[in-house]
This record gives structure tokens, C-alpha cells and sequence, in this order.
């Protein structure tokens, strides 16, 4: 198993591509998957290529690429988002609850181990294991009321055509 890499050498890219869709964040070329010595002769030739205006290029499109994915990752934190339909909610709230039935403690590796660890440490992890719950259950709470408001909210505005 090898190293994904953008395998154009006109690209001043040296990194490892490790979006998603494996595309490169300088050109956009598909990255390939690429042995050691590959690699290595790829970066080699790529060194020889490189310009300081193509690497000021290179650091701009990187640092975009940088902040976009940290957006996309903070918004996925979001418990929910304005712009997300009613059944993106509804499909939220399935995979809370679904989050919650797998955490059945005893069916655990750690659960049916438990014993080892000590009393402590299984108590400390009940803990947890609740938190965690109680924080499922509160996202749900936030979801179905922001569900109950669009209802509310697209109720009122039939009546006011009325």
C-alpha cells in the first residue's frame, strides 16, 4: 500500500494527498497511489521544476484549500444548519438515536472485560457512557424543536395567504 500523490511533475506540489477525493489542492490532477522509490524519484524531478512564482501559487491555493476545510469541518459540528432541509434533520435525529442503541456497555469488548480494569474504571466508564447519551438526547431535543418552529412557522405563513 502505497502513498497518494500528485503525479504531475509540472506541479510544485510535494505533499500527500489526503482529501477525499484524492485530488490534488495545487492543479487538481487525480492523485496516484505510489511506492517509496516512486515517490521519491517524483519529488526528486518535481524539486528541479520549481519556480518561486509557482510555489507562491502553490502556498496561496494550499492555504485556501486549508481554510475550506476547516470551515467544512467546523460546520459539520454544528449540531444543525439553516440551510439543511426537514428530512436532513429527521435523518439526524435517526442516526442520534441509532448512536445511542449501539452503546449497549455490555456488549463492548471493554464491557465484557470490564472486571480486569477494576470497579473504578468501569464505574468512570458508565459515566461517560451516559454523558455521551444525555448529550445524544439533547441534540434530538435542539433538532425536533427546530422542526416543531419550521412547522409553526410555515403554518402561520399559509394562513397569512389565507
Amino acid at each position: 500500500m502505497g502513498t497518494w500523490c500528485c503525479p504531475n511533475i509540472e506541479c510544485p506540489f510535494n505533499g500527500v494527498v489526503e482529501t477525499t477525493d484524492r485530488k490534488c489542492p495545487a492543479c487538481g490532477q487525480m492523485a496516484e497511489e505510489l511506492g517509496f522509490l516512486e515517490m521519491a524519484r517524483l519529488f526528486r524531478e518535481k524539486d528541479k521544476r520549481k519556480t518561486p512564482e509557482k510555489e507562491a501559487r502553490v502556498q496561496e491555493k494550499l492555504s485556501k484549500a486549508k481554510i475550506e476545510a476547516k470551515t467544512k469541518k467546523d460546520r459539520a459540528k454544528l449540531i444543525f444548519r439553516t440551510d439543511m432541509s426537514d428530512e436532513e434533520l429527521q435523518n439526524s435525529i435517526n442516526d442520534s438515536i441509532d448512536e445511542i442503541a449501539t452503546w449497549d456497555f455490555g456488549s463492548t469488548l471493554y464491557g465484557k472485560l470490564a472486571f480486569l480494569f477494576g470497579d473504578s474504571t468501569e464505574t468512570d466508564a458508565v459515566i461517560v457512557r451516559l454523558l455521551r447519551a444525555l448529550f445524544e438526547q439533547n441534540k434530538i431535543l435542539i433538532i425536533q424543536n427546530e422542526l416543531i418552529r419550521r412547522t409553526i412557522d410555515r403554518t402561520q405563513a399559509g394562513k397569512n395567504k389565507e
